[in-house]
């Protein structure tokens, strides 16, 4: 594992230079909306207004500035996501499809009515209420699960708590944002639910990491023998979905390299972010454990130079490539021909 880690890192090129940083280019007319406390408001929509059909001149305006500032605020954000690989060694890394920004860019994204730019202010009022509906009745019903769900004494460490509340809730989201194709909805109440969705989605992965930061910072990363199977999984799980700080997945998995060997992590996790990381980096994977439509099959993702997948899934305890694909067959819908 190690041998293979150093390897591709040194293929890589030379030290960046940080950029400037973003420049404040939020419309002062549509500021106080926008970022009323330098974060989006889920519930705050003036700022938005000029997407909608039946928008003035000047909203329309304000709208094109709002997209003007997000896509500085996401170039901004890429950069500074360079940067921070540059001080983990690694120099123009792909970063092939990598959400990037700030946290206030990225709301404003999510939150943006891409799907209602034939609405009018009335009906995308009319959906959004709705879709907020839902989803608060949603995040109560499993608050209350979640805090009368009792927890096996064999993780009552506080690490290992920390662990498992944040993988808790990381699951309650994540099985929200298949949760609108499961429903009977109107297709604007649709969107608008799906909207709501990803950007509070969004918002617990960063809480998430932030915890698993602070935790890992101070002492190490989760151990099976420190937190117990269970809550180590978790921590893989956890940063697995920090795919907005490629740094921190880049240091979590140096870490997780050696305690692999020794069966501290599992090996099948270290397998599945090892490839999560290096298609950032280098747009290659080892254990094929990212797929791809081609052709209307499922397909790995490229591998690298000379690599036999099926041995080194073997190596980390995963099954073969096949039952893999068929496995993925059966739990998404069929890729398009």
């Amino acid at each position: 594992m190690r041998r293979g880690l150093r390897a591709l890192v040194a293929v890589l090129g030379l030290t960046l230079a940080a950029p400037a940083g973003a420049q404040d280019t939020v419309p002062p007319s549509v500021r106080a909306s926008l970022l009323p406390n330098g974060t989006v408001d889920p519930e705050a929509s003036a700022w938005m207004r000029g997407a909608l059909a039946d928008a003035t001149p000047d909203q329309k305006a304000d709208w094109r500035r709002v997209q003007s500032w997000i896509t500085q605020c996401s170039a901004d954000g890429l950069n500074r996501i360079r940067r921070n690989l540059a001080k983990e060694g690694i120099t123009d890394p792909r970063l092939s499809g990598q959400v990037a920004g700030d946290d206030a860019c990225q709301s404003a994204k999510a939150l943006s009515p891409y799907a209602f730019f034939e609405a009018t202010e009335a009906s995308f009022k009319a959906a959004d209420a709705r879709a907020k509906a839902m989803l608060d009745t949603y995040l109560h019903g499993a608050k209350i699960g979640f805090e009368s769900t009792p927890f096996d004494p064999a993780w009552a460490n506080e690490e290992a708590r920390k662990l498992m509340h944040a993988t808790v809730r990381d699951q309650i989201y994540r099985n929200a944002l298949d949760w609108p194709d499961t429903l009977p909805l109107e297709p604007d109440v649709k969107s608008a639910l799906i909207r709501r969705v990803g950007h509070a989605t969004s918002v617990e992965d960063r809480k998430n990491t932030e915890m698993l930061k602070a935790l890992v910072a101070e002492q190490g990363w989760p151990t099976i023998g420190r937190v117990g199977a269970v809550p180590s999984h978790s921590a893989w799980l956890l940063v697995q979905h920090a795919d907005h700080d490629p740094a921190f997945q880049l240091r979590a998995l140096r870490l997780m390299e050696p305690l692999a060997a020794k069966s501290e992590v599992r090996p099948a996790n270290y397998a599945y972010l090892y490839d999560r990381v290096m298609l950032k980096i280098v747009g290659k994977q080892r254990y094929a454990t990212q797929v791809t439509c081609d052709g209307g099959k499922r397909v790995p993702r490229p591998l690298e130079d000379g690599v036999d997948a099926e041995a080194e899934r073997a190596k980390m305890s995963l099954g073969s490539l096949a039952d893999y694909i068929d496995g993925m067959n059966a739990r998404f819908p069929a890729c398009p021909a």
